[in-house]
């Protein structure tokens, strides 16, 4: 193996930036670059972000032109010796591969497996969120706030904003709100129904509804718009997580006639409101209660369904 002690001064590691949050020391600017086996590089377990293949195909023609510019970052996988995890630099690793680069530079660090985490996600959010899906935000924001968690700092349960979720939320930002549905997304709704929400199928509230759906009606769902490729709406998924829990039987049929019915589904009345003007003259004045109000009306709706039957 060779090896090149090569100072990297120019700006701090990302480890350094984020020392506070990974509750770790800091590292020296000098850091040992070491070339190792381009076929030993594995990519990150669980790594929440897709390769892009117009990126890999320009980084082939710069590694054509002008080499590897700056080293991978990588640690040692510790379920396969001789093995290193990528932790920065999938991208430039795929192009060397299709380069036909026999070793790549790199930078091996030493970090626990929530530092890691937190460190593959925090270089890919340094290029912003524009060129990302949803379900890479969603999978990638969940992926830190568990391991934040791990390392004990204190965040809430996904749906209550607090401060760790404000910290969380600036690093990434967006708003707590935000990060909170985010992270709902990425720890409950389904992977097939995560890829029709990449597919735009349906907005990111609705996938925030979507969720809360159990995961059996969810593939279901999920089938269902395989096969007809039917946009749902932010009303339409507010709905559906309603009639879960009233609907006995979730099937084809319930689907088709969920999003096609012969008449308009409405949501059930819970409530009625009735401005006491438009009625007070049909009320006896000896009702003083609002109970024997109540009471009244309901015998007068049930005298008039009864006589409205004949």
């Amino acid at each position: 193996m060779t090896t090149f002690d090569l100072p990297i001064k120019t700006l701090p590691t990302l480890e350094e930036a984020y020392g506070s949050v990974l509750g770790g020391s800091r590292m020296e600017n000098t850091e040992t670059i070491v070339n190792l086996p381009t076929a030993s590089l594995l990519p990150f377990p669980s790594h929440p972000f897709l390769l892009q293949e117009q990126r890999v195909q320009d980084l082939v023609s710069s590694i054509q032109e002008q080499g590897i510019l700056s080293p991978l970052m990588v640690r040692e996988s510790k379920e396969q010796p001789g093995k290193y995890e990528i932790l920065a630099g999938h991208h430039r690793q795929a192009a060397a591969l299709e380069a036909g680069l026999d070793t790549l530079p790199c930078v091996i660090r030493n970090i626990s497996d929530d530092e890691a985490i937190c460190f593959v996600v925090d270089s890919n959010l340094q290029r912003g969120f524009t060129d990302m899906l949803p379900s890479e935000i969603a999978t990638a924001l969940t992926m830190k706030h568990d391991a934040m968690k791990h390392q004990g700092k204190r965040l809430p349960d996904q749906d209550t904003p607090c401060h760790s979720d404000k910290k969380l939320a600036e690093e990434s930002l967006m708003s707590p709100r935000k990060v909170n549905r985010y992270i709902r997304i990425g720890r409950f709704l389904i992977k097939p129904l995560l890829e029709h929400l990449d597919q735009n199928q349906f907005p990111l509230l609705a996938a925030e509804q979507l969720s809360y759906l159990s995961p059996d009606h969810q593939e279901l769902l999920s089938c269902y718009l395989d096969e007809i490729p039917e946009k749902i709406s932010i009303d339409q998924s507010l709905l559906l997580r309603e009639l879960e829990n009233q609907e006995e039987t979730w099937n084809r049929q319930f689907l088709d006639e969920f999003f096609h019915p012969v008449s308009p589904i409405h949501k059930p009345v819970k409530t009625v409101k009735l401005k006491i003007k438009s009625i007070r003259s049909l009320i006896p004045e000896s009702l003083g209660t609002q109970e024997e109000v109540e009471q009244y009306i309901v015998k007068a709706l049930a005298f008039f369904q009864e006589q409205a039957s004949f």
